[in-house]
C-alpha cells in the first residue's frame, strides 16, 4: 500500500526533525492521517477474531510494512454527535469516563476539529502490558453522513520522552460513528486502530491487550451512555 510507506517516512522525517512542528504542519499531518485512517478501513481484508454475544465484533489484518491491526464494531446507545462531543472534546476529561486512560491533558488546540492531546494508559494483561503514554494528534470530520475521528502519534514540545512510561506509538488510526437508521439516539462505532506498544512483548501478549482494549473501550462508551440517558431520564420526571 503505497499510501502506508509515504505516511510512514513522513511521519519518521517528522520525529527526527530538531524544530517543532508548527501549527499549518500538524493541520497537514492531520488531513493526511485522516484520509490515510480511512483509506485502510475500507481498503483491506478484514478477518474476525472475536464475535461476542452481544454483537460486538473484533476484526484483524495484515498490512505491508505496518504489520497486525484491528477494528472493533458495536452499537452504542447515543446520538453520533453526542458521541463525537465526548470523544473529541475535553481531552483532560477522557480518564474520568475511560479506565483505559489513567491519564489525559490536552497539549495544543490547532483548530476547531483538531488538537493534539497526552494520554497514558492503564496496565493490561495482568499486568504483562506495563502502562504506555502517547501524544496524539486528533481530527474530526464528516465523511459520508458519518463522523469521523482519526488520530495518530506525533512529536510534540510540551511532551518530552521520559523514564516513567515507554512511549506507545499510534500510526493512523480513527473512529467512526454511524448512525442507525431505526433509531436517531444510537450509533454503530467502529474502531480502527495501528499501535505499536514498543517494549519487548511477545506477540500473543500484544494480541490479546488489543483485543481487550477495543472491547473495554466499547463497554466503557456504554456505561458512561448509560449513566447519560440515566440522569437525562430522571431529571424529566
Amino acid at each position: 500500500m503505497k499510501f502506508l510507506k509515504l505516511f510512514q517516512g513522513e511521519s519518521k522525517d517528522k520525529e527526527n526533525a530538531k524544530e517543532p512542528m508548527t501549527q499549518d504542519q500538524y493541520l497537514a499531518e492531520a488531513h493526511r492521517i485522516f484520509q490515510v485512517s480511512w483509506d485502510i478501513l475500507h481498503n483491506t481484508n478484514w478477518r474476525l477474531e472475536k464475535h461476542m454475544e452481544n454483537g460486538d465484533t473484533v476484526h484483524s489484518a495484515h498490512l505491508p510494512v505496518v504489520g497486525k491491526v484491528f477494528k472493533a464494531q458495536g452499537i452504542v446507545n447515543m446520538e453520533p454527535r453526542a458521541l463525537l462531543n465526548l470523544m473529541f472534546c475535553q481531552p483532560d476529561q477522557f480518564s474520568k469516563w475511560n479506565p483505559v486512560i489513567v491519564e489525559s491533558r490536552l497539549l495544543q488546540n490547532i483548530d476547531e476539529n483538531t488538537h493534539i492531546s497526552y494520554q497514558v494508559t492503564a496496565e493490561r494483561v495482568g499486568g504483562l502490558v506495563a502502562r504506555r503514554d502517547f501524544v496524539i494528534l486528533s481530527h474530526w470530520a464528516m465523511r459520508d453522513n458519518c463522523y469521523v475521528l482519526a488520530g495518530a502519534s506525533v512529536p510534540h514540545p510540551a511532551a518530552p520522552h521520559h523514564n516513567r512510561y515507554v512511549r506507545g506509538e499510534n500510526g493512523p488510526s480513527c473512529w467512526i460513528m454511524r448512525p442507525v437508521k431505526e433509531s436517531k439516539s444510537r450509533c454503530q462505532l467502529e474502531w480502527y486502530l495501528d499501535t505499536n506498544l514498543r517494549g519487548w512483548l511477545p506477540q500473543y501478549v500484544v494480541d490479546a491487550a488489543f483485543s481487550s482494549i477495543m472491547l473495554d473501550n466499547l463497554n466503557n462508551v456504554r456505561a458512561y451512555a448509560k449513566k447519560q440517558n440515566e440522569q437525562a431520564s430522571s431529571q424529566s420526571n
